[in-house]
């Protein structure tokens, strides 16, 4: 499969497009580098440039393992959704995402993506699992997860260092089965 020609669509005007070094941009750089919206993200640890932003891109491009997708709306790149790390022998696969833009907060385009995402591994790659993993305070993470079937398999106490202090980790997960049942 050529990850790179492989657009992922849904029913809405939303795109999942294969980013490239190219997709950079300055407003992609700020999201990056702003506390309210980097607030759950790993990246938030240190300050973001061109150069790392680019460099992500291409490491994530040459593995195989990985897909890392532009959330595109109305032709405007929003966000991103990244497929990966997959492990082939245990067919399953990490999923995590963010909406940049704040102008489209709220209106349930993290769903959709993790939704569209979610198809993909289970239909396409025929994986049997799919996995995420979030912060305690991240609510609206939850909530997308949840609203496209995953379930809550865990919780790690204190594991992680969010906005407030220390939080729990919480691991969601999404078997196959139960999304063919869903679409049954």
């Amino acid at each position: 499969m050529n990850k790179f020609s492989h657009e992922l669509t849904s029913n809405s005007s939303m795109l999942l497009k294969p980013l490239k070094e190219a997709d950079y941009s300055e407003e992609y750089l700020a999201w990056l580098n702003d506390e309210s919206i980097n607030q759950y993200l790993e990246t938030r640890w240190e300050k973001q440039t061109e150069e790392k932003i680019k460099s992500f891109i291409s490491s994530i491009n040459m593995d195989q393992d990985s897909f890392l997708y532009g959330i595109i709306v109305d032709n405007e790149h929003i966000g991103n959704i990244k497929l990966g790390p997959i492990n082939w022998h245990h067919k399953y696969a990490d999923i995590s995402y963010f909406i940049g833009s704040k102008n489209y907060w709220g209106r349930g385009l993290a769903t959709e993506a993790v939704a569209i995402v979610t198809k993909f591994a289970f239909e396409e790659l025929e994986l049997n699992k799919c996995i995420a993993g979030l912060y305690s305070g991240n609510i609206g993470s939850a909530k997308v997860l949840e609203k496209v079937g995953f379930k809550l398999e865990g919780c790690l106490k204190n594991n992680l260092h969010g906005p407030d202090g220390w939080e729990n980790r919480l691991l969601y997960g999404y078997l196959n089965k139960d999304f063919r049942k869903k679409y049954e």
